[in-house]
């Protein structure tokens, strides 16, 4: 059987993606910001602060993994603030440093507990106020370093563990550059912090990589990240499993939305298909049951959509695919200014499945039925305006694969 719709859309075209997909989730209730704090608990994710319209914010939201929903949660007792540096220890949330929105840093650090919805300070970063710093928890102690902050602003690569048990800090060796607004996440029982801004011209715009391990409080520099120099990625990183997946960021004047996955144990990168939605910078992030999710951001208007990540090469991803069966997408010619070929082939099992064509903001287009028959759909382009689009076949599962989609006149 043949069908024949009006939209056109465009495979990734890096070589050596890993198998896996995203997927438009519950959007964000609050005011669309950028450059808020998050983390994750359990089965949820959390987004404090950030900057928007009307300046900096404190509002503070949970998102439900499993029923795909957002509740408001008690606004962070600290002051409103954005580029802050958050992780979570066990069953804690913390949250500390942050921008005062008067080019100075803060330097205080709060704890919250699920439990009673109640925020605590604890000791405070026991260094310079700062902000755009990076950070992350291993095991049962949290990490904080470089940033920047001062009068006049200055660039730092100071490092600092936090010891939730003692609430006590204690400083750890220096990282080799200073630099501000890079990303921060731990894989396994090692953190890594890449990218950012230095003070060393003609440098500048970092893409070195580094790699941190609390055994020998050693830093140690790793592959450079193959995206380029970016700035600004901020949220726009998360762990699943043992691997790394870092994305999004600015430079000179261009947003990013391509992602690469990181593997320690080869410190190898290959390209991942890329975070479906408009490119942007100042993200926020968080890790939940061998899901990562990317939240918010700034493309020069604030954002308010919320993406999954499904790596079906590694964790839960992998018994889902096996379920399944495998999933073919393909489209050709690509680019094109006419018709295309569009073939697919649903999950094993699934008999009907959705098409769903996504504007560069998330929202939805136009939605097409297809059967489990292999089919060779026609597209004709004709219809849509130029630019980039995202495609993403649905099953009642759940997304079963996505493409960007670009349209040429």
């Amino acid at each position: 059987m043949k069908i024949f719709v009006q939209i056109f859309f465009m495979v990734n075209i890096v070589n050596g993606f890993s198998q896996g997909y995203w997927t438009q989730k519950a959007i964000f209730p609050g005011t669309a910001r950028f450059d808020a704090m998050s983390f994750s608990i359990g089965m949820k994710g959390y987004v404090i602060g950030g900057s928007c319209t009307s300046g900096l914010l404190q509002d503070f939201w949970e998102y439900d993994a499993v029923s795909n929903s957002w509740q408001q949660k008690s606004n962070f007792a600290g002051n409103n603030r954005c580029q802050g540096v958050s992780f979570s220890i066990g069953t804690k949330g913390y949250i500390g440093t942050g921008a005062t929105g008067a080019g100075l840093g803060y330097n205080d650090f709060w704890e919250y507990d699920t439990l009673t919805d109640s925020w605590t300070q604890k000791a405070s970063l026991p260094s310079n106020g700062r902000y755009g710093a990076a950070g992350f928890s291993i095991g049962n102690k949290g990490y904080i370093g470089a940033g920047q902050g001062g009068s006049p602003n200055t660039r730092y690569n100071d490092f600092w563990e936090y010891d939730p048990a003692l609430n006590s800090w204690t400083q750890k060796a220096n990282m080799p550059v200073a630099r501000a607004y890079g990303f921060g996440l731990s894989i396994g029982s090692k953190g890594y912090i890449g990218t950012g801004n230095d003070s060393i011209p003609p440098t500048y715009t970092r893409d070195d990589f580094l790699e941190y391990d609390p055994a020998t409080d050693n830093w140690v520099s790793k592959t450079s990240f193959p995206g380029g120099k970016r700035a600004d990625i901020d949220g726009g990183c998360f762990s699943i499993g043992n691997l790394g997946y870092v994305g999004t960021g600015t430079y000179q004047g261009n947003f990013y939305n391509s992602f690469w996955q990181y593997n320690p144990s080869t410190d190898t990168w290959i390209s991942v298909p890329g975070l479906l939605g408009v490119a942007r910078a100042g993200t926020s992030n968080f890790s939940i049951n061998n899901r990562g999710y990317i939240v918010l951001g700034s493309a020069g208007t604030y954002l308010n959509d919320l993406w999954e990540y499904t790596d079906t090469t590694s964790g839960e991803g992998v018994n889902e695919v096996a379920n399944k069966s495998k999933v073919f997408l393909n489209v050709y010619p690509n680019p094109s200014n006419g018709v295309v070929t569009l073939k697919y082939e649903l999950p094993k099992g699934e008999k009907e499945g959705e098409i769903i064509l996504y504007n560069p903001q998330g929202g939805e287009v136009k939605r097409y039925k297809v059967d489990d028959t292999f089919n060779d759909i026609l597209l004709d382009n004709t219809m849509l305006p130029a630019g980039v689009y995202f495609y993403q076949l649905q099953t009642a599962k759940g997304a079963a694969g996505s493409k960007k989609v670009v349209i040429l006149h």
